[in-house]
């Protein structure tokens, strides 16, 4: 059975703080050369039939969206004549264990259940890396919310934080890395950055 190498760099972090940015210098190092990029998205507010989704029917969404995303990624590395050898995800599962408890209000045994679950499956084996973006100030990271957020007061952004660095601590993947973005009250240059990063790629 045919299998590729492809690497999977998943990049996560609240609003604002730079994952497209740190993903476009990704693209740019490899000069857009045999690399896809993926994106997770929230979950939609009401159903297909225009009723308004529960917090179980957007869980189990967001579940769905990432188990086909990998069955994907399985199935091209499998039988596919073509495929990317590098994949960027624009967040991930990891994700669900930060917006799933505080704006889906699922309990963190079913998110850690869920996760490691995941995780076992489908990235166990597989050449990843995980870069966390991740910042101590937290007036500089509300400046960054232009109202899309699903979070957007201190409390929310700062509860966002803890529970990515909680997951960051617990996720299954080992080659990972955590970047503060800021260097006090400014955001760091976006070169400064990728070169926190650049040993994983």
């Amino acid at each position: 059975m045919k299998t590729n190498n492809s690497k999977l760099i998943i990049i996560e972090g609240g609003d604002g703080l730079g994952k497209s940015s740190l993903i476009s210098s990704i693209c740019d190092f490899y000069h857009y050369d045999n690399i896809s990029v993926r994106h997770f998205s929230k979950p939609p507010l009401t159903s297909s039939e225009g009723f308004k989704s529960s917090n179980a029917i957007k869980f189990n969404y967001q579940k769905q969206k990432f188990f086909e995303e990998a069955k994907l990624l399985n199935r091209i590395c499998k039988t596919s004549s073509y495929f990317p050898e590098r994949i960027i995800w624009n967040r991930s599962h990891l994700g669900e264990f930060v917006y799933g408890q505080i704006y889906r209000e699922i309990h963190p045994h079913l998110l850690y259940q869920f996760i490691h679950s995941y995780e076992e499956k489908f990235l166990l084996g597989r050449d990843v890396s995980l870069i966390l973006l991740d910042t101590s100030n937290i007036e500089l990271f509300m400046s960054q919310e232009d109202g899309k957020s699903l979070g957007q007061t201190k409390s929310l952004k700062e509860q966002e934080l803890e529970l990515f660095r909680k997951i960051y601590e617990h996720t299954y993947i080992k080659n990972k890395i955590k970047v503060n973005v800021n260097d006090l009250n400014l955001f760091r240059k976006k070169q400064d950055i990728f070169n926190d990063i650049k040993h994983l790629l």
